[in-house]
């Protein structure tokens, strides 16, 4: 397949599924080898060609921000979709600003929303928090 061919089929799928069957039962075994058995694995390594770019843009084309925000969202539908009458409640956080333990208590990583909030304090620059 040339490569504007796999272009277009990057731009315009988002998933790929393997529904490819061959019934005839008294294949040479190279043919048959050749699609039950290799076709399989070359369809995963097309399909690695063509999903290797960056995530972000594919999140972004579906109206989210970015993919932390998307696959979340994903979660809860999946939540939402399969809870039946279990009664469910999801809890987003506003703001994760530090860790309990791992690497190592309150690490923080980067810079936080509340950062600023939280040095003016230990600074003593806030009169109250």
């Amino acid at each position: 397949m040339d490569s504007g061919t796999s272009l277009k089929i990057s731009e315009e799928i988002d998933i790929i599924i393997s529904s490819a069957a061959r019934t005839t039962f008294a294949d040479r075994c190279n043919s048959a080898l050749s699609v039950k058995a290799l076709g399989p694995g070359r369809l995963l390594i097309f399909a690695k060609m063509l999903f290797s770019e960056n995530p972000r843009p594919r999140a972004q084309i579906h109206g989210w921000e970015n993919t932390y925000t998307f696959t979340k969202a994903m979660g809860e539908t999946v939540i939402r979709s399969n809870r039946g009458e279990l009664p469910v409640v999801i809890i987003r956080p506003s703001i994760i600003e530090s860790s309990y333990n791992e690497p190592f208590p309150v690490w923080i990583q980067g810079f936080r929303i509340a950062d600023p909030v939280i040095l003016a304090y230990g600074k003593r620059q806030l009169p109250g928090f």
